[in-house]
């Protein structure tokens, strides 16, 4: 029986989302860096995986990987698709996603407790198990998602569920737990001792339990008994994928899999891999199949599990220093003088011969054509074939400057000297402009020949601040272990280093915010091409991007309805494109931000905005191309960078009770078609006019969205002319 590998999850609050660019993006590895930790097929050729806060999908049977959802504020547990259109994910934070197009457009809803693993028996019946710190509830859904209600809860922990019809299924975890009624009722079986990771029935009799000591039991009366079978390891066994009652593979955390063949099971020697952690096993087929890996590793096998073919392999060069000339062309290096260049915006990369095979750390760009690299025991190299630098220690084309000291190998009672040097002949000479004992200097920027920065590592890699051209420094207090920084000007810069850690300041380093990266992996440089565009690089081939400063976006999820659009009938709207004005709560309510997105049938829309805060006080405006605009009466504040609002409950939703009842739900005035603030004779005569043309399409005139201007518009109109009905505004 085919197997779909097992999710977490729950609910309350539901909108659109698609994908857009913002914050830090992977850009190698691609489509992400983050650890695999679970894969799943639906078919020979579509398959997704779970990446921590990424959702990757491929269509040629894992050849290549694409991201189909980020959320770096959201830690995903697992996935589990229905079919190659529809399907889940959950994870901490009480997040619940769905998707109905393949992972283009996601739904998300809360429930604010920690969501583990999800299964769905068939496209409308479906469970998670979530776990609030104290408390197991298993929650299940009867219309395909839409609701969850609680089923059962106890004091134990579940990692892994499993039905082979919508009556009967197990979860298993510190316990095992099973139901033949749909879940209606749950019942505590007898297991062996230990926790349990993973279990896979065949039929409601004939089952599997995997877990930690290398355990593996097999039942044949449903779980009532338990039959301990060899594994050959002492490792914590993951995942167990049966195929039938005599083939199966199990993964552990250090074999691809452990095999069953008729005799029991035993370990794949030839397939071990001491360097990666295993997550999860999938076969499509008795031959073919994938295993996930917790370093951004995902293997597939086409002949029972003989041979291994790796994809989406993150590289295992550590990257010292990116630096890029313009949005386009760009160089990194990294441990053992590893050296690459990229000449399309990072898409692609060329590994570079090297003179030298010491670390590097340091690239800088002189000018297109001069390339200067330093490194390990004193190393210094240069290249003239096109490039540019992170570690800037250039101003312009002549004048730069460069720090270090003495060998570490010197004797220990010997003081180690730092120098700041100096050329203002493109590197041809350098002079010293600071000798002194208190520092160890392991990175140097200026921006001007007075202002620069640099990383003092002596005292625990203190940021330190130059404006009379080196000669002395200030301290800067930073709130992380630095690694690397970058200054586009006197104002703007931003810092990395360990954990990912990125922060930004906009005023030369009194405040500095953080950047969410979706990465825990150090970072050890980072370049700013302009405000808005910059690359970060780090342990394991970390290569990050941004094109939007590295803000992560406020999320605004506004449900509203416009009068025309909605049918009461149907209870849903033709979906149209609205704006949504984030303003200042106090005269003269200054716009701070603007999104526009499309709404769909519900009339949920998530808003994106890169100009807000959490804890700080809004209202918004909402128009739409030919209804009213609308004002909020009510503040909006973001926590955790979201933040929601609701016209549709009550007319007290909008400034000044600004709405029309439509049915039980309140909608947004529709008819003003010259978008003037009022619904008027102007406006009457522009639909009167088209009507008697019989005009179509998309158009200003047309009131309820069927694509004809006809007397239903006109109704309209004229309807909301006679009660003079306009904009309101506090």
């Amino acid at each position: 029986m085919n197997k779909l590998l097992k999710i977490f999850a729950i609910i309350i609050l539901s909108s659109a989302v698609t994908q857009a660019q913002y914050g830090w993006q992977w850009a190698n590895p691609s489509p992400t860096g983050n650890n695999i930790s679970g894969i799943q097929f639906v078919n020979n050729n579509t398959g997704f995986g779970v990446s921590y806060c990424d959702l990757v999908k491929t269509t040629n049977a894992g050849l290549n990987w694409s991201l189909i959802y980020t959320n770096k504020n959201v830690n995903i547990n697992s996935s589990y698709f229905i079919n190659s259109q529809t399907g889940f994910a959950v994870g901490l934070q009480g997040t619940i996603l769905k998707t109905t197009n393949g992972g283009n457009i996601w739904s998300t809803q809360y429930n604010g407790w920690e969501n583990n693993t999800l299964f769905f028996a068939s496209a409308l019946s479906g469970w998670f198990t979530s776990f609030n710190g104290s408390t197991a509830t298993i929650l299940a859904t009867t219309n395909g998602g839409v609701n969850w209600f609680a089923q059962f809860s106890n004091n134990s922990y579940y990692f892994s569920m499993d039905f082979i019809s919508t009556l009967t299924g197990w979860a298993s975890g510190y316990s095992i737990v099973r139901t033949t009624n749909g879940g209606t009722n749950w019942i505590t079986i007898p297991k062996p001792t230990g926790e349990f990771w993973n279990v896979d029935f065949l039929s409601r009799d004939t089952g599997w339990i995997v877990g930690t000591s290398g355990s593996i039991y097999k039942t044949i009366n449903g779980g009532q008994n338990w039959i301990a079978q060899s594994s050959g390891t002492v490792d914590l066994l993951i995942d167990i994928n049966m195929l039938s009652l005599e083939e199966g593979y199990v993964t552990s955390k250090s074999w691809v899999n452990i095999k069953n063949y008729r005799r029991g099971f035993k370990l794949d020697l030839k397939n071990k891999r001491y360097d990666l952690s295993y997550k999860f096993s999938f076969f499509i087929s008795p031959s073919t199949g994938f295993a996930a890996s917790s370093i951004n590793t995902i293997l597939k096998t086409t002949d029972n599990g003989e041979l291994w073919t790796q994809y989406l392999q993150s590289p295992y060069n550590n990257f010292n220093s990116v630096d890029f000339y313009n949005k386009v062309t760009g160089w990194i290096c990294g441990d053992g003088g590893f050296i690459q260049n990229t000449t399309n915006s990072g898409l692609n990369w060329s590994i570079k011969n090297s003179t030298t095979v010491n670390n590097l750390y340091s690239i800088s760009i002189a000018s297109p054509s001069s390339i200067w690299m330093s490194g390990d025991l004193g190393t210094i190299i240069h290249s003239s074939n096109n490039g540019k630098s992170e570690f800037n220690f250039f101003v312009n084309e002549l004048t730069g400057f460069a720090a270090g000291g003495a060998p570490f190998q010197q004797p220990i009672f010997v003081q180690e000297k730092q120098l700041i040097m100096k050329t203002t002949n493109g590197g041809i000479n350098w002079v010293s402009v600071l000798d002194i004992n208190d520092y160890e200097l392991s990175k140097i920027q200026f921006v001007s020949e007075l202002t620069g920065w640099a990383i003092n590592s002596r005292l625990g890699r203190k940021f330190i601040k130059t404006t009379n051209g080196g000669i002395s420094w200030a301290n800067i207090d930073i709130p992380l272990g630095i690694y690397s920084f970058h200054f586009l000007n006197m104002d703007t810069g931003v810092i990395c280093g360990e954990m990912g850690a990125v922060y930004k300041t906009t005023n030369g380093g009194t405040i500095w915010i953080q950047q969410p990266t979706g990465t825990f992996r150090d970072l050890n440089s980072i370049f700013l091409t302009s405000d808005k565009n910059g690359y970060t690089a780090g342990a394991i081939g970390t290569l990050l991007t941004t094109s939007s400063g590295g803000n992560s976006p406020y999320i605004l999820n506004s449900r509203q309805l416009i009068e025309g659009f909605y049918d009461t009938n149907l209870n849903q709207m033709t979906g149209d494109s609205v704006s949504i004005y984030l303003r200042n709560p106090t005269a003269p309510y200054q716009v701070i931000d603007s999104s526009v997105k499309m709404i769909g049938s519900t009339g949920d829309g998530r808003f994106t905005f890169l100009n807000a805060n959490n804890s700080v006080p809004y209202i918004i405006s909402a128009k739409h191309r030919n209804s009213i605009e609308t004002w909020s009466s009510n503040i909006i504040t973001f926590a955790g960078n979201s933040g929601s609002y609701d016209f549709t409950i009550s007319s007290a939703q909008a400034y000044g009770y600004n709405m029309k009842l439509v049915g039980t739900k309140w909608t947004f005035y529709s008819g003003d078609v010259n978008q003037d603030g009022t619904v008027d004779a102007s406006d009457q005569s522009e639909v009167d006019n088209d009507v008697t043309n019989s005009v179509s399409g998309y158009v200003q005139t047309d009131l309820t969205g069927d694509d004809f201007v006809d007397g239903s518009d006109l109704s309209i109109v004229e309807n909301n002319a006679a009660a003079s009905v306009s904009v309101i505004t506090p």
